[in-house]
C-alpha cells in the first residue's frame, strides 16, 4: 500500500512529452528543408552580380567632398552633425579631443577630416 501520485500529474507530463517530441521534430524539418533551399543556387534574370568596393568604370562619378570644418548651430548635437556629414561621430569626437557627454556649443567650430 504506496501512495498513488495523483493521476493528473503524470498525464500532464505525458503530454507534455509528446506534444514536446512532436514540436522538435517539426523543427528539426524545418531547419533541414532551410538548409537546403539555402545551398540551392538561385539565379534571377533581372539582378546584376555586384562586388562590394566595385564600381563601374563607365559611370561617370562625381567625388563628393566634405568640408573640413562645421560651425556648431543651437541645438546641434554631435551625432546629428555626423549624421549630415557622413561622418562617423565618434571621429569627429576624437578630431575634436571631446569629451563625454559631448556638449557642443554654438558657434564652436568643429574639424571634420
Amino acid at each position: 500500500m504506496g501512495i498513488q501520485p495523483p493521476s493528473s500529474q503524470g498525464t500532464f507530463f505525458k503530454v507534455s512529452g509528446v506534444v514536446f517530441l512532436l514540436l522538435s521534430i517539426f523543427l528539426v524539418k524545418n531547419i533541414y528543408q532551410n538548409l537546403n533551399n539555402v545551398t540551392e543556387v538561385r539565379q534571377i534574370d533581372s539582378v546584376t552580380p555586384e562586388v562590394l568596393g566595385a564600381f563601374d568604370q563607365n559611370q561617370q562619378t562625381t567625388k563628393r567632398t566634405a568640408p573640413a570644418t562645421y560651425t556648431v548651430s543651437k541645438g546641434d548635437t554631435l551625432f546629428n552633425i555626423a549624421q549630415s556629414q557622413g561622418i562617423n561621430w565618434v571621429v569627429i569626437a576624437s578630431l575634436n579631443d571631446l569629451k563625454a557627454p559631448y556638449t557642443l556649443k554654438p558657434g564652436t567650430v568643429l574639424k571634420l577630416r
